[in-house]
């Protein structure tokens, strides 16, 4: 008995309590889906933070904190109604709504009206990269006011535009003959836009929401370019105020920051539009260098080629030594003669030193240092004579003197074993240089000398 009573008296006492609660009244926020940066639909669907309709809508929760205030994602095509659906009454919509006395006649008749204006801007284009034709005609018309027939504009290309807009009344009260596809909504000129099969090439809207477009979205931003560079009318914008109530507070808003924050994310627009074309341009820079640096690398292999084969057929036309030659001295080098011709003044070891001959004569050389100073003194004057050498193609001299070069650094570090192998490949290299020359009276005779103190100085 006594818990029943308790019980009944706890029931009592909440739901009083639940009575005395004070509910708050719902106040509908209207906005727009497509419309950055003055309003966005993120894709939790609620309303995209960073956008003009999402601070002026935290500053009415933060103004009126009894009221509950709802976001309403309002249908494109009753933007300006009232009561969009059975229901929902909105206090305010907010949205890139150009402001035309036309449009303020009718929200007055349905007890509504425009804020002050946000935002000044103007109408441009966006247009296909490719499509300079219909770019440059565009141009011209905004400049001069000629008709869409004049201009070129044919059957298979057409502008997007949004119908019962400010641009779609623009254009008809503007040219006399004119080729428009029409759009319910903006998600359906952005859809047509993307399609390569499109005969869409062009839209038409405020700048503010095509620099926006172009930002937020990279397929279209790669596509399409906004021009022209100076908005073709101005147009200002105002928020829808249903609710004559937050009229004030909204006007005082806008003046002390709504402008203010519009010009803000503007700036931010035009930052980020400049910033990806650097990048794209810095992107195209680095390719072009890479594909630069690949090219040189192909000629230079192909330069390479040429020059080893020219370098070959030049050998294989060097002068082979007599079966029964004009002998003024023979100097022995390992096992093997080597023959030098008065006669021919040519100096020839081509099938008279074998590898092993030279390997013998390296090894050999190298551990004999008693007379190494004069073997070096030998080897600059042949280089010099090399340097001064004018009948030798540069690259022959060159590869000489890296031959001579090598046989130096034997001479001096007679312990490595490196320093013996490239000692055995000038040996091999030097006796060949006369083929290339003219006057070598003085060369052979210098590796004439070279080679008899060869096995003597190290």
């Amino acid at each position: 008995m006594i818990a029943t009573v308790i019980q009944s008296t706890y029931v009592k006492v909440s739901i009083a309590q639940t009575e005395n609660k004070p509910v708050k009244k719902v106040f509908y926020f209207g906005y727009s889906t497509h419309a950055y940066p003055v309003s966005l639909q993120d894709n939790n669907f609620e309303l995209a933070q960073d956008t003009f309709c999402f601070e002026l809508l935290n500053y009415l929760k933060d103004k009126y904190p009894d009221y509950d205030f709802k976001e309403y994602p309002t249908p494109f095509g009753k933007r300006l109604e009232k009561e969009p659906e059975k229901g929902i009454s909105l206090a305010v919509g907010c949205d890139a709504y150009s402001i035309t006395n036309k449009r303020r006649q009718y929200l007055k008749s349905i007890g509504s009206d425009f804020s002050i204006p946000y935002f000044i801007t103007g109408f441009k284009y966006i247009v296909r990269k490719e499509q300079r034709e219909i770019k440059d005609a565009l141009i011209n018309s905004t400049k001069n006011n000629l008709d869409f027939k004049k201009i070129g504009i044919n059957d298979k290309q057409k502008i997007g535009v949004i119908e019962n807009t400010t641009p779609h009344n623009y254009l008809e009260n503007t040219y006399t003959i004119y080729n428009f596809e029409l759009f319910p909504r903006r998600k359906d000129v952005l859809k047509a836009l993307k399609d390569d099969n499109s005969k869409v090439v062009a839209y038409i809207t405020d700048e503010l929401l095509l620099k926006g477009i172009l930002v937020t979205d990279l397929s279209l931003r790669q596509k399409y370019e906004l021009i022209p560079e100076k908005p073709i009318n101005v147009d200002m914008m105002g928020v829808i105020i249903h609710n004559p109530k937050f009229q004030y507070d909204i006007n005082t808003w806008i003046e002390q920051q709504g402008r203010d924050l519009m010009k803000s994310l503007d700036n931010k627009l035009d930052f980020e539009l400049k910033s990806r074309q650097n990048y794209a341009k810095i992107v195209l820079l680095l390719i072009s260098i890479f594909l630069a640096i690949i090219f040189t690398i192909i000629v230079l292999d192909l330069k390479y080629k040429l020059w080893t084969n020219q370098a070959q057929k030049n050998s294989n036309k060097l002068p082979q030594t007599p079966s029964n030659p004009t002998i003024s001295t023979i100097i022995n080098i390992g096992d093997k003669p080597m023959n030098y011709h008065d006669q021919s003044q040519q100096l020839s070891i081509g099938g008279n030193v074998s590898d092993s001959s030279i390997n013998q004569l390296t090894n050999a050389s190298i551990t004999q240092n008693s007379n190494n100073h004069k073997f070096l003194r030998e080897v600059s004057k042949l280089e010099d004579l090399i340097k001064n050498e004018t009948s030798l193609e540069s690259e022959v001299k060159d590869e000489v003197l890296e031959k001579i070069e090598h046989l130096k650094e034997a001479s001096q570090n007679p312990e490595k074993e490196e320093m013996k192998e490239k000692a055995q490949r000038a040996l091999k290299v030097l006796p060949l240089i006369t083929g290339g020359l003219k006057t070598t009276n003085e060369i052979v005779d210098q590796i004439s000398k070279l080679i008899a103190h060869f096995p003597h100085s190290f």
